[in-house]
């Protein structure tokens, strides 16, 4: 059965996204949204679409549309999520609603007492190198685990010449980063974040961050992400540390490396491109199949709670300048 869902927001940075989607045209009808109408048909001429819309209340109240993946949500109004839940849409939405309190406290109200499927769109929660890190730990063979680094080096240059609001590092890779470490360790107890010097001038927010997490059994978690960096090509690494050997991977690359004192090993991992792309598509057949087989989902509001608990965490630690503990999001945000 092929899932109908309308992009919702036709933004650049939606685009790999949109690009799994419509390479799984045997599962989904890809329908297009956009304040601007002409954005919207650009999209779906583009990649395929059945239709377009100049509104997000027309794509909403659309009997031939299942589900909505809301890219957009600045502009898609507690109105439009109420909406959407009448109209029993099914809504996969954009990490970026966590920067709305009022929007993403309402998501949370409505997930817990309808039988429509909301999903965030965290796709690190789905990176195959991540699976296959967690299978390699729970078998035990790099002994207990100690210690996991995640190193994040790009550089995004704005060409802009007047500070611009936008995105800082922790909303950007920060986020993946902590999903990450909460995927295969857990919930922290403590949180220790600061903002790096900034370099890029234009910026509001922060450029680069560094957090130092400490979880259960003494398991400390170190990320330093930066899209300021020095390096001429882009380096995004993870290395788990076990008492008996160590797991190192490139996120965007589709091999881990198994070390220990007395081996080293290649694990290829499946076939499909880089490993963050098999991520976004990953993350829409789990949520087709969510829909479809009226499944939890594995990144509901009440599992991104702790993601979101751990970023306003580091928020507080950077304004404190100090270590804090991490309290989970139990029923209210």
């Amino acid at each position: 059965m092929k899932l109908s869902i309308c992009i919702v927001g036709c933004d650049p940075v939606a685009k790999t996204l949109i690009s799994e989607i419509s390479n799984l045209k045997e599962h989904f009808l890809l329908y297009f949204a956009d304040t601007d109408v002409n954005n919207a048909k650009s999209y779906c001429e583009i990649y395929g679409g059945q239709d377009y819309f100049g509104d997000y209340i027309s794509a909403i109240k659309d009997p031939r549309i299942d589900a909505l993946y809301v890219g957009d949500p600045e502009n898609f109004t507690i109105e439009n999520i109420e909406s959407a839940i009448a109209n029993f849409k099914h809504m996969l939405v954009s990490r970026n609603i966590f920067r709305d309190q009022e929007k993403y406290r309402k998501l949370n109200d409505i997930s817990r007492t309808t039988d429509v499927k909301i999903m965030i769109a965290e796709s690190f929660r789905f990176l195959p190198s991540v699976d296959k890190c967690k299978q390699i730990i729970s078998r035990g063979y790099i002994g207990s685990l100690r210690m996991i680094q995640i190193q994040i080096d790009r550089f995004e240059e704005s060409t802009k010449s007047e500070k611009t609001e936008c995105d800082g590092e922790l909303w950007s890779y920060g986020l993946h980063c902590i999903d990450i470490l909460l995927n295969i360790i857990g919930f922290p107890r403590t949180l220790y974040a600061v903002r790096l010097p900034q370099v890029i001038k234009t910026m509001e927010s922060e450029d680069g961050i560094v957090m130092i997490f400490k979880f259960k059994e003494e398991i400390t978690g170190l990320v330093n992400s930066s899209r300021a960096s020095l390096f001429n090509q882009d380096k995004h690494i993870v290395n788990i540390t076990g008492s008996e050997g160590c797991i190192t991977f490139n996120i965007n690359d589709d091999q881990l490396i198994v070390e220990t004192r007395s081996t080293k090993r290649t694990v290829r991992l499946m076939s499909g491109g880089p490993d963050t792309a098999r991520g976004v598509s990953l993350m829409v057949q789990s949520f087709r199949e969510n829909i479809l087989n009226n499944d939890q989902s594995v990144m509901s509001c009440k599992e991104s709670n702790k993601n979101y608990a751990v970023a306003m965490t580091a928020y507080a630690s950077m304004e404190s300048g100090k270590s804090l503990p991490v309290n989970p999001i139990t029923s209210e945000i």
